[in-house]
């Protein structure tokens, strides 16, 4: 029997029709407007599609968030309840979680009130350290919560902060979310990344996954007249292809990777529009000055509304990178592709839900944090936009494309539809069987995985190198057994994944060096369970010289594994 977390509760998958439900009464405890928050603009979309459902799932109050502005307009159309009274009257509370300041609250509330989680950002561990190291003596309580979700692995990354030292490893690592969420009646997600992400992390709360709402904008001649506007006020020459970045501007955002392709040769016509407040120490004026593009870079700051649309529409394609990334569904890229534009992707996570019809998938490369203009993330982008560029057929089959699919998956009715059911099935335990609301069955193993297990016992057996001559080009085998407690994930599954470094080193010139240097490490290609092993092959040629041939696994974002007593191997060819 499928496992009713995977999916969207109460709908079939391709039907319109919501189920007939009686009606469910929620507390909806959010960030609302004019809270700058794409949470609080989402929150408005999903109310009033809700309240249109033709047979409501559920009854509304929501609770305004002490000391955050809310508009007149949101308080006066729906009921509403005291922040202190939330889940009283037997209504179900209904908390949306965020990564940032906005949502403490929210989080504090739901420790003492406990319902229902709707988890925008997966890892929470930027808001756990605003709870915390952000006020006068937070670091004990820092590392007492770290040490709760994540044991001694989070105790050793909470430590430096005690001695004033700060590092950004663990906030893409370690998602501390746990004690949160398993105190809660179920969590919902938007992406089934996110869906698999918290299997992995052994979350025994039930777990649906539905889409999120997004309106989809009628394509008017008002709309295009403004978007033409725009780009006149802008300074951008008539008939240029343009590039739009939207939203708050982190450097995870990686629109340092656009501006510095714009300065790769034959993109010298090409056009970049960045939409949204720049975060402080983001200079991407100062960049763009330096490589000499800064008059086809047109920083136009935060935009509200009607403006937002008729910028992406002024656009010809987005790019919406992410390294490393918070597990958050991105509602500035559904809103792009709402819009009928099309967008370049980080080949990452939760944006490896999106169909290549809609999107193109740009690869990490093998260091996405090198700021050289050399690097390969710049150059993958450079290539993929010289062809776009060429191809302007294909730009707009994309966006034809990407508005269908939001009309077909996202649309305000089918997507509260869902919500609705989904609340409905996780605030009743016999919705989805008593045993998996009480979290004690699921499909899935638990346990912990190499996104935050330390000790990774495993072995290397390396055959086909007995007898290899210098100069012999050889293809060799290498099988890693994972003999450790914790999965082994998949290189694709970004921080956390395995791959292995294969080395060849010599003298070359008087100094020792790497034969392989630059050369793309082996990825690990699917999760492997404690006592499984896979064999992978690699085709290397002996260099003339005295050569020693290393192979060891590494965690991506994280340390080797003879630091974690896992293997390494070493042979010495004379």
């Amino acid at each position: 029997m499928a496992d009713p977390r995977v999916e969207t509760a109460g709908l079939e998958p391709g039907t319109d029709a919501s189920p007939r439900l009686s009606p469910l009464s929620i507390d909806y405890v959010s960030p609302l407007p004019p809270v700058r928050s794409g949470i609080a603009d989402y929150s408005v979309d999903l109310l009033q599609a809700l309240q249109a459902l033709e047979e409501p799932g559920v009854r509304l109050r929501i609770a305004s968030v002490p000391e955050q502005p809310c508009d007149d307009d949101v308080l006066s159309e729906w009921q509403r309840v005291a922040f202190d009274q939330i889940g009283s009257e037997g209504h179900v509370p209904v908390y949306h979680m965020g990564n940032n300041t906005y949502h403490e609250p929210i989080y504090n509330a739901a420790l003492e009130r406990p319902g229902i989680v709707v988890l925008h950002d997966v890892f929470l561990h930027h808001l756990l350290q605003d709870r915390t190291l952000a006020k006068t003596g937070g670091v004990d309580a820092y590392i007492g919560e770290l040490t709760a979700d994540h044991g001694w692995v989070g105790a050793a990354v909470a430590l430096p902060p005690r001695w004033s030292g700060f590092g950004r490893a663990g906030l893409f690592a370690l998602p501390a979310h746990r004690t949160l969420l398993e105190c809660q009646l179920g969590v919902v997600v938007h992406s089934e990344w996110a869906r698999r992400f918290l299997l992995s992390e052994g979350i025994t709360r039930p777990i649906v996954r539905v889409p999120m709402v997004m309106p989809v904008p009628e394509l008017t001649a008002e709309l295009e007249d403004r978007a033409s506007s725009l780009l006149s006020s802008w300074g951008v020459p008539k008939g240029a292809f343009v590039l739009g970045s939207f939203g708050f501007q982190t450097p995870i955002k990686r629109t340092s990777t656009a501006i510095r392709a714009l300065a790769q040769p034959g993109l010298e016509q090409l056009h970049l529009v960045v939409g949204g407040e720049v975060s402080v120490g983001v200079d991407l004026v100062a960049m763009a000055d330096d490589l000499g593009v800064s008059e086809r870079v047109h920083l136009v700051g935060f935009l509200p509304g009607e403006l937002f649309s008729a910028a992406i529409r002024a656009c010809d394609l987005s790019v919406n990178l992410r390294y490393p990334t918070a597990g958050e569904t991105s509602a500035s890229l559904l809103r792009v592709l709402a819009l009928g534009r099309g967008a370049i992707v980080s080949d990452y996570a939760q944006f490896r839900d999106f169909s290549h019809d809609l999107v193109v998938r740009l690869p990490l490369g093998d260091d996405p944090q090198d700021p050289s203009p050399e690097s390969q993330e710049v150059l993958c982008l450079a290539t993929e936009l010289r062809r776009l560029v060429a191809d302007r057929d294909r730009v707009r089959v994309m966006g034809s494309a990407a508005r269908d699919f939001v009309l077909g998956e996202h649309r305000p009715h089918k997507a509260a539809a869902a919500f609705a059911a989904a609340l409905q099935a996780l605030a009743d335990p016999g919705v989805l069987g008593e045993s998996l609301a009480l979290g004690s069955h699921s499909d899935e193993p638990r346990r912990p995985s190499t996104l935050t297990w330390g000790r990774l016992e495993s072995s290397l057996k390396v055959s086909g190198v007995d007898g290899w001559l210098p100069g012999e080009l050889r293809t060799i085998e290498i099988e890693l057994e994972n003999q450790s407690f914790a999965r082994f994930l998949a290189a694709k599954q970004g921080a956390g994944g395995v791959m292995l470094e294969v080395r060849l080193l010599g003298l070359r010139d008087g100094s020792v060096c790497d034969f392989l240097e630059g050369r793309p490490w082996l990825a690990l290609l699917r999760d492997l369970e404690p006592g499984e092993s896979c064999t992978m092959t690699c085709t290397l040629r002996r260099p003339l010289v005295s050569t020693d041939l290393e192979i060891e696994p590494y965690v991506v974002g994280g340390r080797g594994f003879s630091r974690c007593r896992g293997a390494r191997y070493h042979r010495h060819f004379a």
